[in-house]
């Protein structure tokens, strides 16, 4: 019976866990992959150096960015991921990866729709711009990137990148 009332305990804690001001609108599918990078071949050497960042364009759906947070440390959090699909829209609607031009913003490549990501220390921001340029938060949706796990293996010379 004990075990019962810690299982109730537990679905009910899980299932009134939200924010009713936030809708997850992510229209980026899942898929399952699993790549290793080789961190002393010379295309991913920037990889070594802190707050830089390589891009993978054949992983993910339209590419991964791999970005060294720059923290010094061998650690799994050292790393991160993120698809270079834009969340808010539809596969199908933009064949090609956000504009990275002016990391760490990135934008939707295929449409000027006003809808930013700022990509700071390992998460995403979505805000829309006022005409002088300053940040607008955009309320009630809020788009993430869709972030993979990325983790030194090993001694430290490889770096999975994957989604499970």
């Amino acid at each position: 019976m004990k075990k019962y009332f810690y299982l109730l305990f537990i679905v009910f804690a899980v299932s009134s866990c939200h924010d009713d001001g936030y809708e997850d609108t992510n229209f980026i599918p899942n898929i399952v992959f699993s790549t290793t990078i080789n961190l002393n071949l010379p295309q991913n050497q920037n990889l070594l150096i802190p707050n830089q960042y390589v891009v993978y364009p054949n992983m993910g759906h339209r590419g991964v960015i791999v970005y060294n947070m720059g923290n010094g440390e061998q650690s799994v959090d050292e790393f991160v991921a993120f698809d270079l699909a834009c969340p808010h829209i539809e596969l199908t609607s933009c064949a090609n990866p956000m504009d990275i031009s002016n990391f760490p913003e990135m934008t939707n490549a295929c449409d000027s729709d006003g809808i930013f990501y700022d990509f700071q220390l390992g998460y995403s921001r979505t805000y829309e711009k006022d005409a002088e340029g300053n940040q607008i938060s955009v309320s009630g949706v809020r788009y993430d990137l869709q972030q993979y796990k990325a983790e030194r293996l090993g001694g430290g010379n490889e770096l999975r990148i994957s989604n499970f």
